[in-house]
């Protein structure tokens, strides 16, 4: 189980019915910071779809993980993990960061999605997997 920056319980769950963006990163991650900028824009863009931004970040230190979403103001829903050796790392296979997937409306691995620099070949997987069916 994570917790988000309020302490509160996040669930891949939660979520059923949206498209999940989920993007691993470190405040550590210089690619990771590079690409935020990007996943800024598309966060704006995307702000009237069934879409949710979901970060994770592998910071073992908790100060440094807040004072970097502060410091570049990053929205989105955050969690931590207890770094790449803790379960969910483990769970989705990540090795290093950034990494990034999608999780389809019905919860289930829809594939990694384009670098978020990439904003066509970006906006055009999320399209697919917004106007998918989603099964209650």
């Amino acid at each position: 189980m994570l917790f988000d920056l309020d302490g509160n319980a996040v669930f891949l769950s939660d979520f059923r019915g949206k498209v999940v963006y989920m993007d691993f990163w470190a405040s550590w991650c210089n690619p990771c910071l590079q690409q935020m900028k990007y996943t800024k824009e598309l966060e704006a863009t995307l702000k009237d779809e069934d879409v949710v931004f979901l970060y994770v970040s592998l910071d073992t230190n908790e100060e440094a993980w807040k004072d970097m979403i502060r410091k570049r103001e990053i929205k989105g829903i955050h969690v931590r993990t207890a770094g790449a050796d803790s379960e969910m790392a483990k769970d989705y296979n990540v090795m290093g960061v950034p990494v990034y997937f999608f999780i389809d409306k019905n919860g289930n691995f829809a594939g990694k999605p384009p670098l978020p620099s990439a904003r066509e070949a970006f906006l055009r997987k999320v399209e697919t997997l917004v106007s998918a069916t989603y099964k209650e």
